[in-house]
């Protein structure tokens, strides 16, 4: 069930990006108002969703670490690092989709 909402929601955001990226820069203006929306819908919807599970991923990998280091208190070093280097790489996620969004709108 959840495999098929992740496709649904890729073809989803897949058919609101294309109209924001078939315009060129010259025709920017030319544009319907209709089709920027939807890229603005895009944009809101994939910064929002990157933003909230971003933020459960970050929750979850934070109280495995705690429970981890509950568990075995001599591997805390090691345990510290990893999820540092794990929240990291969510937080880049999150920035990246963010990035992605400011494209979509056209500030970038």
């Amino acid at each position: 069930m959840l495999r098929k909402f992740f496709f649904i929601f890729a073809i989803l955001m897949i058919v609101l990006a294309v109209p924001s990226f078939a315009a060129e820069e010259a025709e920017e203006a030319a544009m319907p108002a209709q089709y920027r929306i939807y890229g603005m819908a895009a944009a809101a919807l994939t910064i929002s969703l990157s933003a909230g599970l971003g933020a459960l991923a970050q929750g979850r990998a934070c109280s495995s670490a705690c429970s981890a280091i509950a568990r075995n208190p001599g591997a805390e070093g090691g345990i510290r690092f990893i999820a540092l280097v794990s929240l990291v790489l969510i937080e880049s996620l999150v920035l990246y989709a963010l990035l992605v969004a400011l494209v979509q709108v056209g500030i970038i």
